[in-house]
């Protein structure tokens, strides 16, 4: 049984479940589900316990390779990541991440990388850093940062190679209607629009179109969502 635990397709077709919490302590087990015969099998793992960890697909010279970042471990936030390996069913040494972060977004960008953002530490702050993996170095970096600071944040890389950021929880801790874009040729965040209605732990799914849909979540009093969203990109 798994809480809060990570998942990314890969790009077999199978699934990465990785981390989360048993119901009282973290998990450091990952496994693979495999679409084409209905089961769960093992996949290695990591080299600490990782509950809210983030899961995203490589590209470049490790495409295929899934990297697994931050999380909630035995003693708080964690500030490492490490990457599991398709061939070998095994995840590598850690890497600093720089800074410890939860719940944080993890979005892939053109040069095969990732993009970090949100998420908090184990005081539970609003962190408004972003964190950059360059996929040939193997280091991360500091990237901008994003205004307001959000707690969490729902992320996905548009066509274009952007990230559209929604920072669902404000620095004051109630639902943002704030809504950001990286660029990864600049690096910057750069603010763009607001939401029709202020929402947290919404979902952002980007359409076939390009265009992005934002669902559900729970309003400034605490009531579920029911109305959906469209961000379209106009540049």
């Amino acid at each position: 049984p798994r809480v809060n635990a990570a998942a990314v397709a890969l790009r077999d077709g199978r699934v990465l479940i990785g981390g989360g919490s048993d119901g009282t302590k973290p998990l450091d087990t990952a496994e693979i589900y495999n679409t084409a015969s209905d089961t769960f099998s093992p996949a290695g793992s990591m080299s600490v316990p990782r509950e809210g960890a983030a899961a995203v697909i490589l590209g470049g010279t490790r495409l295929g390779q899934v990297m697994v970042s931050g999380g909630i471990g035995p003693s708080g936030s964690l500030d490492t990541s490490e990457i599991w390996d398709f061939v070998t069913d095994t995840f590598g040494p850690p890497e600093n991440l720089g800074l410890a972060k939860q719940d944080t977004a993890a979005c892939p960008l053109p040069d095969g990388g990732v993009l970090l953002v949100g998420g908090h530490g184990s005081d539970s702050a609003a962190d408004n850093a972003t964190l950059k993996y360059w996929v040939d170095q193997n280091a991360w970096t500091l990237g901008p940062t994003i205004e307001p600071a959000g707690t969490t944040v729902a992320a996905t890389t548009l066509k274009d190679g952007s990230i559209l950021i929604i920072e669902s929880v404000s620095v004051v801790g109630q639902p943002s209607d704030a809504v950001d874009i990286y660029d990864p040729t600049t690096t910057t965040v750069n603010h763009v629009g607001s939401l029709a209605q202020a929402r947290t732990e919404l979902t952002v799914t980007q359409l076939n179109d390009g265009s992005v849909l934002v669902a559900g979540g729970q309003d400034v009093g605490g009531s579920a969502v029911t109305t959906v969203e469209i961000y379209r990109l106009s540049r």
